[in-house]
């Protein structure tokens, strides 16, 4: 393999980051039997691991959702949150590359939904500004680039990726310090619907791509957003999914 090509999609492993022997694989033996993938039991509205199957978490139950639907690939535990704090923080943006192949893998072989569209959650231009790019945007590419090739392969319809469909206007503080009921009061106003592709989008389904999924308040704000534009159905997926009720 070339050097520099090495020096930039390194082979490691993106929880752990050891060396991987292997050029067709993302995730040691090791972190591979650690890792906890939501594919059985989950709520069927938001993704949440659940100890039964096709059952609803305490916060569906109790609050209205403005998604159809969304899934999280892997449960939110150290190592989770180690690849994602080196994807978002320390400019790894390697793994966004081996994530976002596995969020379409599994996308295409548990979940299924029809989408014409995937938009990223996006961050405020002055963050992206100071960190260089959007990690959830970084995720979104290699998701529809993974995604079309199969659908190439098996003569599927592909879909297109809107980068700069939804728009960030507001400056707020992390969600990650706020509990449930502040994070939506945190981001009233804080997103838009790119004008440039509203005719575009109108009664058309979107998938929205983040990193993580906890509250669903950062899903619903964009949601509601993506609906008042009148486009079809809301879905997301995100790499990683919070534990919670």
């Amino acid at each position: 393999m070339n050097p520099i090509y090495r020096y930039i999609f390194p082979n490691k492993c993106i929880f752990c980051m050891e060396e991987l022997e292997e050029s067709t694989t993302d995730i040691c033996n090791v972190c591979y039997n650690k890792i906890k993938v939501i594919d059985e039991t989950y709520c069927r509205h938001c993704g949440k691991l659940r100890e039964l199957e096709d059952d609803l978490c305490l916060d569906c139950l109790t609050r209205g959702h403005e998604f159809e639907a969304g899934r999280g690939v892997f449960v939110y535990d150290d190592r989770v949150k180690k690849a994602l704090f080196g994807l978002k923080f320390y400019n790894q943006t390697w793994i966004a590359r081996k994530m976002g192949r596995i969020m379409a893998e599994y996308y295409l072989e548990h979940v299924g939904w029809e989408i014409d569209y995937v938009m990223p959650v996006p961050i405020h231009y002055f963050k992206y500004i100071t960190r260089g790019y959007n990690q959830a945007g970084v995720l979104a590419s290699y998701f529809v680039q993974a995604y079309n090739e199969q659908m190439v392969q098996y003569q599927g319809r592909p879909v297109k990726l809107l980068k700069k469909g939804l728009k960030r206007i507001k400056w707020t503080a992390p969600q990650k310090d706020l509990n449930p009921e502040t994070r939506y009061k945190n981001l009233e106003n804080a997103f838009i619907v790119n004008a440039k592709i509203m005719d575009e989008v109108k009664n058309c389904n979107v998938l929205i791509i983040d990193d993580i999924y906890t509250t669903g308040a950062t899903m619903d704000v964009c949601a509601r957003q993506l609906k008042t534009a009148q486009v079809g159905k809301v879905f997301f997926i995100t790499a990683a999914m919070g534990s919670g009720l």
